[in-house]
């Protein structure tokens, strides 16, 4: 099962990084890349388990409120009297808890966390310069990024900027995440403060009241 944690990070990182490209992940294309890499990821753990002779299925101690709400929505969506776009919904959400599955399966340990909030960071930094970039140069009046609207940039925006703020305020104390070992403290704290300018500069050039909330 060692193999699986490599593939495992591969994996999601690549949903990570392509979830925010063609319009927020809201095209039909878009949409099965998606959903095809979340099968994938199934697939090679349900094969490496058939093939060690073992299924280690994770005991959350939220279970229960998954299996409710996946429940919940095969109920609407059997009751429901717009049967295509329920079925939609359905496996949609069912790609939600299988991919939360599996998160809580592969992703255990420090070294994991510091790669997939690296690569969450350099996609929000990434998307705040987007966006600045269109609001400065082409005169945007609300820039999207590549999101669908401005409002979905905001919520993205604000969780990176949340995870950099955490950063900066337990940073000192070292926490593996957030550690800076290869870095000096000035050069650390001045890539801190200038992540977390684009990103607030970019959520008020969103004009979005939800992300100024948040």
């Amino acid at each position: 099962m060692n193999i699986l944690s490599p593939i495992s990070l591969l994996l999601v990182s690549a949903l990570v990084i392509f979830s925010p490209l063609q319009e927020g992940g809201t095209t039909h294309p878009a949409q099965m890349i998606i959903r095809l890499l979340i099968v994938t990821w199934l697939g090679i753990v349900l094969a490496a388990g058939i093939r060690a002779g073992r299924l280690a299925i994770p005991v959350l101690t939220m279970r229960y409120v998954v299996l409710a709400f996946v429940g919940l929505a095969l109920a609407a969506t059997i009751l429901s009297p717009y049967p295509h776009p329920s079925r939609q919904w359905l496996i949609m959400i069912a790609g939600y808890a299988t991919l939360f599955y599996l998160l809580v399966s592969f992703v255990d340990r420090w070294e994991h966390i510091r790669m997939l909030t690296l690569v969450i960071v350099l996609m929000g930094v990434g998307e705040a310069g987007w966006a600045i970039m269109q609001g400065l140069a082409w005169n945007v009046v609300r820039p999207a990024g590549t999101f669908f609207n401005p409002n979905f940039l905001a919520g993205y925006l604000t969780v990176t900027w949340t995870i950099l703020v955490s950063g900066a305020i337990y940073g000192y104390r070292q926490i593996p995440a957030f550690s800076r070992p290869w870095m000096s403290p000035v050069l650390w704290w001045l890539g801190f403060v200038t992540a977390l300018g684009m990103l607030f500069l970019a959520v008020l050039f969103t004009q979005s009241r939800g992300g100024m909330i948040v």
